[in-house]
């Protein structure tokens, strides 16, 4: 049975349904990405309904994000099998991304068991609150996890307040991607004296980003738009 959280998104995705047409036709990405950071917090369907579909690509976030370094990777994200959807959150929380986390499990293991894949796509902040979802998940789905430029690592702060530290491996039916930006070229973690996206996961499989994306420094943001078009580029799409 469908619960209240679901039928409350599909109601409002019909609102949306023309929002992945203006994302995959935008011209202005600012403004695109305004539309994105204008939607209350929640999962949003990007499109009309999810029937016929094999895959649910869920993407997440990060602290302080406009929008605009999502435009493309969720129009890339876009094709035929697959629903695609968008969470808002904040990431600086009283929950310690503890009630995002339960309310994307429920969603997940309640309301998207009848698709094949689900597929995480965390950007920064976004990446942790996948971590807590990967780490946590009880489902015989295929789940496939792209954590993106993410502080896995926490910080000394976080460790403390929210209890936290990283995961140390991944359940059989979870495939575990880390992407990680060069330090000296992302200006979140430039600055910073270790590298917070370091961490030993057993069973992930971790690359190291290069250093241009086309003519363009492969910095924080770029990452996301990289990483989507490798992933899309390996499945032949």
């Amino acid at each position: 049975m469908r619960s209240a959280t679901f039928l409350l998104i599909l109601i409002c995705s019909f609102a949306r349904s023309e929002l992945m047409d203006e994302l995959t036709a935008a011209e202005d990405v600012f403004k695109a990405g305004l539309k994105l950071v204008g939607l209350e917090k929640g999962l949003h369907l990007l499109e009309d309904h999810p029937a016929e579909k094999d895959e649910v690509v869920i993407a997440i976030h990060g602290v302080a994000t406009l929008g605009y370094e999502w435009v493309y990777p969720l129009s890339k994200l876009n094709y035929n099998n697959n629903l695609v959807a968008f969470y808002r959150w904040a990431p600086v929380s009283t929950s310690c991304a503890n009630d995002e986390a339960a309310e994307l499990l429920n969603l997940i293991e309640n309301d998207f068991n009848e698709y094949a894949t689900i597929k995480l796509v965390g950007h920064s902040a976004g990446g942790v609150l996948v971590s807590k979802i990967i780490d946590s998940i009880n489902t015989d789905q295929e789940i496939e996890a792209h954590i993106i430029a993410s502080p896995l690592k926490g910080s000394k702060v976080l460790n403390k307040a929210c209890n936290y530290s990283p995961i140390q491996s991944v359940q059989d039916n979870v495939s575990l991607y880390e992407w990680r930006t060069q330090k000296k070229l992302d200006a979140v973690y430039r600055f910073m004296i270790d590298d917070p996206q370091i961490v030993e996961i057993t069973g992930s499989i971790v690359t190291s980003l290069p250093d241009k994306y086309g003519e363009y420094r492969l910095g924080h943001n770029r990452s996301i738009s990289w990483v989507v078009d490798k992933i899309t580029t390996d499945k032949g799409l």
